[in-house]
Order: C-alpha cells, then structure tokens, then sequence
C-alpha cells in the first residue's frame, strides 16, 4: 500500500486496522525518522512493528510517500 507520509499513525491505524506505534511520532514520516534516527534518503527500507516500509519519495527534506507491506505482518499475527 503506498501512504502519504504525512497522515496520522493514529488515523492509518484505525483506517487499516494496523498497529503501528503511537507513543512518539504523530505521522507515518516523523515514525521513520525518529526510528532510523535520520532522514533517509528514497529507497530505503525498513520494519517497524513488524510492517515493512520503503521510502518512495523525500522532497524539501520530508519523506511524502512510503510502501508499507502490512501482508507479512498479517501472517505473522495469524501464525501466533
């Protein structure tokens, strides 16, 4: 699924029905900076909660589009 990295983790949450985490970053972008601990450049990837995200698209230094794989995660709740 590709995502605007400005909408709310709350809001996409409750749209997917996912469960990325809340306590810190307000949006999707602010999560994967604060996760990585820098801003990364288009391409890279990462796992956060288990979900699997690639940066699309940085412009004016702000992530503006991200691939999440929720599928994985998914499977993987399912599996437990």
């Amino acid at each position: 699924m590709r995502v605007n990295g400005a909408i709310n983790i709350r809001d996409l949450n409750r749209f997917t029905h996912w469960h990325l985490p809340t306590d810190g970053a307000k949006t999707l972008s602010g999560l994967i900076v604060e996760y990585l601990e820098m801003m990364p450049e288009q391409g890279v990837a990462c796992r956060i909660a288990g979900y699997p995200m690639e940066v699309l698209r940085v412009e004016n230094n702000v992530i503006q589009e991200i691939q999440v794989w929720p599928v994985a995660h998914a499977a993987r709740q399912l599996a437990q």
